[in-house]
Order: structure tokens, then sequence, then C-alpha cells
């Protein structure tokens, strides 16, 4: 017995003294411990392609207790989110020795409402597709991507969750009416265009809502389905409408677009005045020319008498010149009426509005533009409207019509090109490009470069 003791004892201090040794061995100036050869050390041939990592050459499969370095990668993917849209994005893993399983997910309020995963290589970019529910409303929206390594059992290698932004609007509407202005008694006739993102028409029913003033539902149509990307449909107006602006409500996913028009009392006039004149004038024309037409709704021309007058004003640029006047000139046009031997020619005041007395469906004027001249520092730049004031003798009613001219200089004007200043050596050729437009910047025509 007391040399089974001896023996016992001798046996323990050998391994107490190895754990004090290998706790002072660091301490000491002296060579570290040499550790025992393992069993993967004596097989080289069984390391993982560059990786250094254990690799099993039985099943193919890297060894999930080896800790692996963080991976380095790079995601893209839109900030914003809309109902019903396709939500891509795009991964690239830069730096990784082992084949990423990548998923991503749209979270709404911690709901996860979407998720797509994919398997990711080194330097071989990936797209994630995502399909938004169209019935998803306004919350607290992420973006969570991760990237797991052997599928969805070998440890995740990153994580990040980014805030999103919620759009209601995932496409736009587009309604449009046959014209602007109704009156009571017609009927108004417009069309819906939803197009998405993709400038695709939208395949999904739409609720239309027709609106008075006081936004009360008129009518309203429910899931009407549209006809090759177009809702068309028409409302007849009463004999006594709430007259004001009138709106049209368009549902579609529950984004709402709404379309104002105007709805007034008027009735047609008997006649209508028309004034046509050239858009422009230059300042070397001589005459300012255009026509006056005044037809019946039926075509007959008018008889009565007219009244022209030219309103002089600046052009409406969002400047005003120095030499301009401050206040519009208005000037009447002076008539070279005729008469019979047998009529007295009438006599007008200083203060009688000069008028043609004898007026018959049309009338073309010249008013010479050196009369004009007189009362502005230059015409250049300047805007003349012309308004004929038509009045019937039997039906006592005046009806007027106008149109607008701007008038240009058209003077030649030349710019040399390139930056300034340019440089001149002596002796040395000199090259230089010189531009020649009207003032308004129009080019010349070819014959005058000539």
């Amino acid at each position: 017995m007391e040399f089974w003791k001896l023996l016992y004892r001798s046996s323990r201090w050998p391994s107490v003294l190895l754990v004090v040794g290998l706790c002072a061995v660091p301490c000491l100036p002296q060579n570290p411990p040499v550790e025992p050869e393992t069993q993967q050390d004596r097989w080289p041939s069984r390391q993982g392609g560059g990786g250094g990592l254990p690799w099993d050459t039985n099943y193919g499969n890297w060894d999930n207790n080896i800790i692996i370095q963080e991976a380095t990668y790079f995601i893209v993917a839109s900030r914003m989110v809309r109902p019903g849209q396709i939500y891509k994005v795009a991964c690239s893993v830069l730096k990784s020795k082992h084949q990423l399983t990548v998923r991503a997910a749209i979270q709404r309020n911690g709901v996860e409402l979407g998720a797509d995963s994919q398997l990711v290589k080194e330097g071989i970019p990936e797209t994630l597709i995502l399909r938004v529910p169209p019935t998803s409303v306004a919350g607290n929206y992420k973006l969570r991507v991760e990237g797991l390594y052997d599928s969805l059992f070998g440890g995740s290698a990153f994580v990040n969750e980014t805030k999103l932004t919620f759009s209601q609007r995932s496409m736009t509407i587009f309604i449009q009416t046959d014209k602007p202005v109704y009156m009571q008694g017609q009927t108004v006739r417009f069309r819906a265009i939803p197009i998405n993102t993709e400038l695709k028409a939208f395949q999904g029913p739409v609720d239309v809502y027709m609106l008075d003033p006081n936004r009360h539902i008129m009518r309203r149509w429910l899931s009407r389905q549209s006809n090759v990307g177009s809702v068309s449909l028409d409302y007849h107006l009463s004999d006594q409408p709430v007259f004001g602006n009138w709106t049209i409500q368009v549902v579609a996913q529950n984004q709402h677009e709404e379309f104002s028009f105007l709805v007034e009392e008027y009735y047609q006039t008997r006649f209508e005045v028309n004034v046509t004149m050239p858009a422009f004038f230059f300042l070397t024309d001589r005459y300012l020319t255009g026509t006056v037409m005044a037809n019946y709704t039926s075509g007959a021309p008018v008889q009565g008498n007219l009244t022209l007058k030219a309103t002089i004003r600046p052009v409406k640029n969002g400047y005003r010149n120095v030499e301009a006047p401050r206040e519009d000139v208005v000037r009447y046009f002076n008539f070279d009426e005729s008469f019979p031997f047998w009529f007295p020619a009438p006599t007008y005041s200083s203060r009688t509005v000069p008028h043609l007395k004898y007026f018959y469906g049309v009338y073309n004027f010249h008013y010479p533009l050196s009369e004009l001249e007189q009362y502005v520092p230059s015409l250049d730049g300047m805007e003349i409207l012309v308004t004929a004031t038509v009045g019937d003798r039997f039906l006592d009613e005046v009806i007027e019509g106008y149109s607008s001219a701007r008038v240009f200089n058209n003077t030649i004007k030349l710019q040399f090109m390139g930056g300034t200043p340019q440089v001149f050596k002596p002796a040395m050729p000199f090259n230089c490009y010189i531009s020649v437009s009207y003032q308004d910047g129009s080019p010349l025509e070819y014959k005058k470069l000539e």
C-alpha cells in the first residue's frame, strides 16, 4: 500500500509543473517550447487552395469551426420603395475566399414583406429581385441585407440594415379633357391614362369620381378597366349646375390624382370677331398689316361699324427695359373711308374715337409703323396688340377680337467666337471664327452670306 501511495504522489507532480511552466514560459528569456505536432500539420496536402483552412477531402466541405475573417461587400439599392414595384438589390462580394449566400429583405414595422437570396461568388455581381406588395401602406421601412457562410448553417459574414423611404406614388396618371371651359348642358368628355415607372400602361382597375365645387360626388365609376392603357368616360352637365371649378378624381392602387376644369354660365355670342396678322415684324417694315373678319354663327358677314386700336407694350420676359415706357401706349387707327358723292362725309371732333362707319364682314388694315415709333424710344423687343371692336346696329351687340405681334431688329450681328482676350503674335498666323446672325439669334440666309 505504501508503494502505491508513493507512486500516486509521484504521478501528480509532473502535470502541475506543466501547467505552471506553460504559464511561466512567456516570462522567461528563453525560446518558446515546441508545440507537439498535430495531425493536421503532418498532412499539408489537405489544406484548402490558398486559404490555409482545413479541408475535408472525403466530403468536400469547409470546417465550420474555424474563425473566418470578415468579407468585404458592396450593396447598391434604391432608397425609395413604391407599392407594386420590382425592387432590385445589386450585390458584389469584393474579397472573400468562400461562396456567400446573400439574403435581402424589405421590412415594414418589423414585419417582412418580401425577401430573396442568392449565392454570390467573389468578383461576380448578382442582382436580388424583391416584389413589393401592391397593397403596401406607409410605415417604417427597412432594407436588411445579410451574408451567410455555407447557406444558412455556416454563420453570418455581415449584416446591414438601412432605412427606406416609402412613396405611395407608384405611377403617373394623366387626365385630359376635350376643352378647359364648359357651360350648362354640355357633355364633359375626358380620359385617364395611368403609366407606371417603366412607362408602361397600368393594367389594374381604376376608380373615377366626378366632384362638384363643393367636393360632393356627382358620379362615380368603380373598377374601370383600362383599354390599351386609357380609361375614356363622359359626364353630362345639367341645365343648372353648380358653377365653378369641378374636379375629376382618379384612384389607382391607393394613389389619388385630381384634375380641375371650369364650368361657367355663358351663352354663345351671335357673331365672332377674328383678327389675323403675322407673328412678328421687322424694324425695316413700313406697315403693320392684318385682316379683321366678323361673321355670324351661320357664316354670314356682319354689317356694322369697326374700331381698331394698337397697344404697344414690352415683352414680358422677366425684366423691363429701362428705356421702355412705364405705361402701355394705346393708339387708335384712322380710316380713309370713301363715301358716295351724294352722302355727306362725316366730321369727327378731337374727342371722337376714329371708326369705320360702314363695315361689312372683312377689313384689311395697313397702318404705318412710323406713326407708332413716335410714342416709344424703339420698337425693338416690343409687342403690338391690335384689338378690333365690331358693333351690330340691329342686334345692339358689341364683340371684340384681338391679335398680337412682336417687333424684332433685323440688322446683322457679328460676334467673335472663342474666349477673350484672344492672343495675337506678330508675324504668326491668327485664326479666328466669326458668327453672323440676326439680333434674335436666327441664322442668315445662304444668299446673304455669299
